[in-house]
């Protein structure tokens, strides 16, 4: 666990290339709607294994290309409406809890 609390809005903005991003495992309550703002080439997502309690319609929105998304074993309480609306590329969504 790296016990991560919070990132900041536009943390990975210099990024561009990334593909995959690895945040699982951490202390996340809240992502914030700019925390992905700049990841124009990421594919997979893993925020599995967190305390995310809501998502909200603009959580993802900058991740286009996102095809892959981990979200499994948090506290997710509510999805907004249109939570997965700019995720075009979605293929695959992980949702569950134990």
């Amino acid at each position: 666990m790296n016990k991560i609390l919070n990132i900041e809005p536009k943390s990975f903005q210099q990024l561009k290339s990334l593909k995959n991003l690895y945040l699982n495992d951490n202390n996340l309550k809240h992502i914030s709607n700019a925390t992905f703002f700049g990841l124009k080439s990421l594919t997979v997502l893993y925020l599995t294994q967190n305390f995310i309690s809501d998502i909200s319609s603009e959580t993802f929105k900058c991740l286009y290309r996102l095809r892959n998304l981990f979200i499994s074993i948090n506290s997710i309480e509510s999805l907004e409406k249109g939570s997965f609306k700019y995720l075009k590329s979605l293929s695959n969504l992980y949702v569950f809890n134990y």
